[in-house]
């Protein structure tokens, strides 16, 4: 065979497969800190991994502005701390292995937006927009407030942005016995207006009867949340979190306020957050707060620095939990 023609052979055959990755994309972050950790019973330097993940995503063009477009992603753990934190919603999964996280097919237009199968956030965790300053760490917004959940089942819609609107909506099943037997067992539904400086949005979220992760049997709670932030200059953002969660139930309801703030100087950034709830309870109510501060310093567009200190605490359980940690976030 002729030595060039042998040599096309051999650059198309080892051209083909990567063509047909050529819409996909390998990604994923690595966070991991190391600091004082106090929870009231052991007070401990620890070494600990924050939501590491390694992820696969891709699209393919069907045409006539159709798209096929899916996501595998799982939460990694580099370091074997399974314990995670008391003030944080996204810790855990420490067993050197790997835990779900979205994992999702679906199919998206230019004309009508994009609809979503399989583990999906739900649309209430999507419409905090840039509020939690202090997201996979131990000033996770998800430690105090009800709505941060990412769940199986969904069939999830995201419509496309008409001048700064967008809408988000999911149908969660049960999957399970008598009434969690539809489509539709839970629910979520979620607007966002985003237009310069502003950011806003209005979630309302149904639980099910224990779907999401809360309640029980003939026991269906909701949750209405709503998110601003404002960005007072090119390097001021301040945000503000309200929401209501209604247990159905004579004991249980929620309210919960927020305020976050981030001031960047170039390269870095100071950032303070305050998260409060209170909890109707049998004879008493149930009060938590929680605060955090930090400095971020990017030392590229992939891998940033920080120092963060976290205090929070119950006010009626009288426990308490705070850290002083230093980490590292880099992204590839």
């Amino acid at each position: 065979m002729d030595k060039k023609l042998l040599s096309t052979v051999i650059v198309a055959a080892l051209a083909a497969p990567m063509a047909a990755m050529a819409d996909t994309t390998l990604y994923g972050q690595i966070h991991m800190n190391v600091g004082a950790i106090d929870d009231g019973v052991t007070d401990e330097m620890a070494v600990r991994n924050h939501a590491s993940r390694l992820g696969v995503k891709g699209s393919e063009d069907l045409g006539n502005g159709l798209k096929a477009n899916f996501q595998l992603e799982w939460e990694v753990s580099p370091d074997e701390d399974g314990a995670g934190s008391l003030g944080s919603g996204q810790n855990g999964g420490g067993d050197g292995g790997f835990a779900r996280r979205n994992q999702w097919v679906g199919l998206s237009s230019d004309s009508w937006g994009e609809v979503r199968i399989g583990r999906h956030d739900i649309p209430t965790k999507m419409a905090q927009g840039k509020f939690d300053q202090f997201n996979d760490t131990d000033g996770d917004i998800g430690g105090i407030v009800n709505g941060e959940h990412r769940a199986d089942n969904v069939i999830a819609y995201i419509s496309n942005d008409f001048n700064g609107l967008s809408f988000a909506a999911a149908a969660i099943a049960g999957e399970g016995t008598n009434t969690n037997d539809g489509l539709a067992d839970a629910y979520d539904l979620a607007a966002m207006y985003s237009n310069g400086p502003i950011f806003a949005s209005l979630s309302y979220l149904s639980y099910g009867e224990g779907i999401v992760g809360f309640g029980g049997a003939n026991v269906e709670p909701s949750l209405v949340r709503l998110v601003g932030t404002y960005n007072v200059t090119e390097d001021l953002m301040v945000g503000g979190m309200y929401a209501t969660y209604d247990a159905d139930a004579t004991t249980g309801d929620e309210d919960t306020w927020g305020l976050s703030a981030k001031f960047s100087m170039g390269s870095n950034a100071i950032k303070a957050q305050y998260m409060t709830s209170e909890t109707d309870t049998a004879g008493a109510d149930f009060e938590e707060d929680e605060w955090s501060i930090g400095f971020d310093h990017s030392f590229s567009k992939r891998t940033t620095g920080y120092v963060m200190y976290n205090d929070y605490e119950t006010e009626n359980a009288n426990s308490e939990y705070d850290s002083f940690t230093v980490g590292v976030v880099h992204k590839f």
